[in-house]
This record gives C-alpha cells, sequence and structure tokens, in this order.
C-alpha cells in the first residue's frame, strides 16, 4: 500500500505535546524520509519573528485560523524566539560571574560585620 502525504500551508495556532502553543504560518517540509512541521511565528510588538521545526509526532492540534486570528494569538502568547546555543553559554556565563561577585560582597559585609569593621560606610 502506498502511503501519501498532504502538504499544509497555512496560517494556523498549533499545540505541541508538551503543553507548548504557537501561532504563525504551518508548512510542512520533508527532510530525507521524515516530514517536519515548519513553523514562522511573526513578528509582535515584543519578540523578532522567528521559524522553528517540529517533528510531527510531538504535534497534538493544528487549528487552520485566518491571518488576523493567528497574529492576534501570536502577539497574545508571546513565545519567546530560541537561543542561540553560544548566545545562552554567554549569557550563563556572564549569570554565573555575576553570583560570584554578589557572594564575594556578601563575604565582605559578614566579615566586617562580625570584626566590626565599617570602612565602607
Amino acid at each position: 500500500m502506498e502511503q501519501t502525504t498532504s502538504k499544509i500551508e497555512t496560517w494556523a495556532i498549533i499545540e505541541f505535546l508538551g503543553h507548548k502553543k504557537m501561532a504563525g504560518i504551518a508548512t510542512t517540509e520533508n527532510f530525507g524520509p521524515s516530514v517536519m512541521l515548519r513553523v514562522d511565528v511573526p513578528e509582535t510588538s515584543r519578540q523578532p519573528a522567528f521559524t522553528q521545526y517540529y517533528g510531527m509526532s510531538s504535534l497534538y492540534c493544528l487549528s487552520p485560523v485566518t491571518e488576523e486570528a493567528a497574529r492576534k494569538t501570536a502577539e497574545s502568547l508571546n513565545v519567546t524566539p530560541p537561543i542561540p546555543y553560544e548566545l545562552g553559554r554567554a549569557i550563563e556565563k556572564s549569570f554565573f560571574e555575576g553570583q560570584q561577585s554578589v557572594l564575594a560582597l556578601a563575604e565582605k559585609s559578614k566579615e566586617q560585620v562580625i570584626t566590626g569593621s565599617e570602612d565602607n560606610y
């Protein structure tokens, strides 16, 4: 039995397993023997436009809607675009270094209280 697949290309509200919800243009794309769902999320007042790909097995619900409805939903959902790995590591490193600085200041303040030193006050 030959298996056929229909191509999807529509504005939609898409729900994925794991309770993730997005709105934008949903399109199916072939990647070798696999079909993936491409979601182009439009720019909103708080986020830039971005694209993400999902395996079809993670799709829970796809509701075709008008462009206007998808754009309004994208605005209200405010889905954050993915952060490139390198940028994520840089943010993590900066946060860790900031924590270390705060801990060092707290330790210094603690020593001043214990010794009665008030040089910085």
